[in-house]
């Protein structure tokens, strides 16, 4: 006659090899409410969590090539999407109503990115840091890049554009000295300000970008000079 524990140890390796097939698990607490399911379906597996309520707030998923994890809140919206893929990862921030308002991604080949999104999903500001410059851009509401800013190893600009998107403004640091340059609308330099170590300058250039008038001060002492269209130069 078998004793308690031989029927036991029977049990236990019956359940060791038996397999549990089934669509969705659901695991429930004491009150009998679903806290927790677990769901298969092809090639996509979902599990999410609830409240005590027996309202969904976590849902991490599997699709095909990735992971994502999405928190919700009471009345099941999702309003945080956190994804990975074998390329990079991203954080995606949602309002109430659905829209996109930030994003981080992360991409293996290029870098981190941030980005900012009006209530009509409009990017407005992106911040990024590639492998050689790390770089930030202001839009205005029609999404156009009004601000750049970016910085490398050997120069930092600052650019600002039109709502045409032509530059119009640009502060230049590089090795040697800074520089502010202003354009005309159509992208010509009209005005050149630099400060060397030798001494600051200022040229004013015509409709086709040419020099005509370069102010200048040089070992202290100023030098003022009317360049004509054919390169005649006067000084004074």
């Amino acid at each position: 006659m078998e004793t308690i524990e031989q029927r036991l140890d029977g049990l236990e390796k019956k359940m060791q090899s038996r397999v549990v097939e089934a669509e969705e698990i659901r695991l429930l607490d004491k009150s009998g409410s679903v806290g927790c399911s677990l769901s298969v379906s092809g090639q996509e597996r979902n599990l999410i969590l609830r409240n005590d309520a027996g309202q969904a707030r976590v849902r991490i998923s599997m699709p095909k090539g990735g992971t994502q994890i999405e928190l919700l809140d009471g009345a099941g919206r999702g309003h945080v999407y956190i994804s990975a893929t074998d390329g990079g990862a991203s954080v995606i921030l949602v309002d109430r109503d659905g829209k996109n308002r930030a994003q981080m991604t992360l991409k293996d080949d290029d870098g981190p990115w941030l980005a900012l999104y009006d209530d009509a999903e409009k990017a407005r500001a992106q911040l990024g840091a590639v492998r050689k410059a790390t770089s930030l851009w202001l839009a205005d509401e029609n999404g156009k890049p009004r601000i750049k800013m970016q910085t490398g190893k050997t120069s930092t600009c600052l650019e600002l554009t039109d709502e045409n998107g032509r530059t119009r403004g640009a502060l230049v640091l590089g090795l040697d000295a800074p520089n502010l340059l202003l354009f005309d609308a159509n992208t010509n330099i009209r005005v050149t300000l630099a400060a060397p170590e030798e001494g600051p300058s200022l040229a004013l250039h015509d409709s086709q970008g040419e020099i005509r008038l370069h102010v200048a001060v040089q070992d202290e002492e100023p030098t003022v000079s009317f360049l004509s269209q054919d390169g005649e130069c006067r000084q004074l």
